[in-house]
């Protein structure tokens, strides 16, 4: 069985969170937020053999930190299709309020076979959720400039991490490429399985 672990992050004692209930009445989960944010972790999965080996790419990010929570989701484009038009079913997911376990499992679920983590100085997990629901699940699809890694590095950036700490999408548009760039000069740190 394969699984997928990533190293943790030692918690910061006596950390306060403010929590904001109800991103969208489609998302119900508690998200920790500040107006200055809050240390976090933000993960990228990979499955390679996605999209004819080009690979594809989901994200999970930490909401809250007492106790520690999650939020993973993904573009899918369940029908494969090069371009799908704004509003219409690019097979968007989220699902929140998950712990570390349950989001690994949910991951291993749906095929994902490998993992990076960031260690985010300030995260804005309510930003990355409201953008994810709003933007991402509604702008549509294409299989170049609007694909599951641009999803994951937009919400990455709405998340609190640096495009410094990001590739470019340009210069590495499959996500294969993407995903293996991240572990090389840009800080994260990945796991092997």
């Amino acid at each position: 069985m394969n699984m997928l672990n990533f190293r943790r992050l030692p918690t910061l004692a006596g950390s306060i969170a403010i929590t904001v209930t109800a991103v969208s009445s489609s998302m119900p989960v508690s998200y920790a937020e500040t107006t200055h944010g809050l240390p976090g972790e933000m993960l990228v999965f990979a499955r390679p053999s996605g999209a004819f080996y080009l690979g594809h790419v989901g994200w999970g990010y930490q909401t809250d930190r007492f106790p520690s929570r999650y939020c993973v989701g993904a573009v899918e484009n369940p029908g494969g299709r090069a371009v799908v038009a704004a509003q219409a079913d690019i097979g968007y997911w989220q699902r929140c309020n998950l712990d570390y376990y349950e989001m690994l499992q949910e991951m291993r679920n749906r095929g994902y076979v490998a993992g990076e983590w960031f260690a985010v100085g300030r995260s804005y997990p309510l930003q990355a959720a409201t953008f994810a629901n709003g933007v991402v699940r509604t702008r549509g699809y294409k299989v170049s400039g609007l694909n599951c890694a641009n999803a994951t590095w937009d919400i990455a950036r709405e998340y609190g991490v640096s495009s410094d700490n990001l590739p470019l999408l340009q210069l590495l548009p499959a996500p294969n490429l993407w995903y293996a760039a991240l572990s090389v000069g840009f800080g994260w740190q990945p796991e092997a399985l």
